[in-house]
């Protein structure tokens, strides 16, 4: 599959509600984001449009996932602002 193929394929699966139904999975399409991984040497921004319940998915540079913060190059990187407020608000 191609990048041009991936959004049409990714609504498709998005779109299998009674699957998510029958597994008692609920999106709040507001809260959903999307990142999409990418090569580092890649300056060009790609969008894509994805949807969720008839609402457009957010895309995102970076994104926390089990306490990782994940961005589109796969840099398991956290941000000096982010450490420092994570570790304010354990010692406050």
């Amino acid at each position: 599959m191609n990048v041009h193929q991936l959004p049409t394929q990714a609504n498709q699966d998005l779109g299998q509600r009674s699957w998510f139904r029958a597994n008692q999975l609920y999106f709040d399409a507001s809260k959903t984001k999307y990142v999409l991984i990418e090569e580092q040497q890649s300056h060009e921004q790609k969008m894509l449009d994805l949807t969720l319940t008839d609402e457009e998915l957010e895309r995102v540079q970076s994104t926390m996932f089990l306490g990782l913060c994940i961005d589109e190059h796969l840099l398991w990187k956290r941000a000096p602002s982010e450490l420092y407020a994570m570790n304010a608000a354990k010692y406050t």
